[in-house]
């Protein structure tokens, strides 16, 4: 399997995207039964993503779905909520289910003063934020499974809490397996969620891009991904104009031509221009602060996108 995990920057948002496929363009039953147990876990979370819900719950929704995927596949044993309560999930998901994504790609707002405060339960403490979803919201939605012989090999150990639901005989034949992740930008709405990425996402969608398939499809085989695949292709599929809300913060994302974008240093973007409030858009909304070297190719990417007013300082 290969795991790829990418982003780029575009006036200033940040994006951040992970595709798992086969190196072969065909799943083995091995790589398909890992690999659907994580779409699994991003169809459920996506289905119930919406204002007012706990992010700590999305996060043990992916260890319900996965754990659920791998004792059917003969891997672990026991019983479910009991392998929940153990927090038998963090051996094959050892980081958090995502991060608010905006200005940077691990943005700000995880832990504020009067949003819950960071768990101290081991597996629930990697999560960036325990924030209750709000309209507006931008966070990254990143389920994953993965064979790590160091978090195996201490669960196998006499005494550890999770040995009795291994089956060391079927986790042999995933040891070098590596993992799994799958990581799409997902607005919250009043509604529920609108999915800004638009990879593919189901097995016969990657192998058929594997074999040079056409992408985007004529039609959406995966409309619980709620993907945003069927609006205009004004912007790669966004619209021109894209209401969003920061870490509680309201602002409305106006961008740019394509032509004035900056084009990337090789670096994929990712904390290109790394930024925070102060500044100003070239419409007059949206307020931000820059903290880029002056000179750099990143005071070149600012400048050309219309901003004037920054504030310089140490790259962050």
């Amino acid at each position: 399997m290969a795991l790829l995990d990418m982003g780029c920057e575009y006036s200033f948002y940040a994006s951040d995207i992970t595709c798992s496929f086969p190196v072969s363009g065909v799943y083995t039953a091995d790589q398909r039964l890992v690999y659907e147990a994580v779409l699994d876990a991003q169809k459920h979370i996506l289905a119930v993503m919406r204002p007012g819900v706990p992010w700590s719950d999305m996060h043990r929704l992916m260890w319900r779905v996965t754990l659920t995927h791998l004792k059917q596949g003969g891997l672990v044993i026991g019983d479910l909520e009991e392998m929940l309560t153990a927090n038998l999930g963090q051996v094959f998901t050892p980081h958090g289910l995502g991060h608010l994504i905006g200005i940077d790609t691990h943005d700000v707002g995880g832990y504020l003063p009067h949003t819950p405060a960071r768990s101290e339960t081991k597996g629930l403490n990697k999560l960036r934020t325990a924030r209750v979803l709000e309209a507006g919201m931008v966070l990254t939605v990143e389920p994953g499974c993965y064979f790590i012989d160091a978090l195996l090999d201490t669960a196998l150990e006499e005494g550890s809490p999770h040995r009795k639901f291994l089956v060391p005989t079927a986790i042999a034949r995933f040891r070098g397996f590596g993992g799994v992740r799958l990581e799409d930008v997902v607005l919250v709405t009043e509604g529920g969620v609108d999915n800004l990425t638009t990879c593919p996402r189901t097995v016969a969608e990657v192998e058929s891009v594997c074999r040079g398939g056409e992408w985007p499809p004529p039609a959406d085989a995966a409309p619980w991904l709620f993907r945003r695949s069927n609006l205009p292709r004004t912007f790669h599929g966004l619209p021109r104009a894209l209401p969003l809300t920061f870490h509680g913060l309201p602002s409305q994302v106006a961008l740019p031509a394509l032509d004035d974008a900056p084009q990337g240093d090789g670096h994929h973007g990712k904390g290109l221009a790394r930024a925070r409030r102060g500044g100003q858009l070239p419409d007059g909304r949206g307020l931000l602060t820059g903290r880029v070297r002056p000179g750099t190719f990143g005071e070149q990417c600012w400048e050309r996108s219309g901003v004037r007013r920054l504030r310089f300082g140490p790259q962050a």
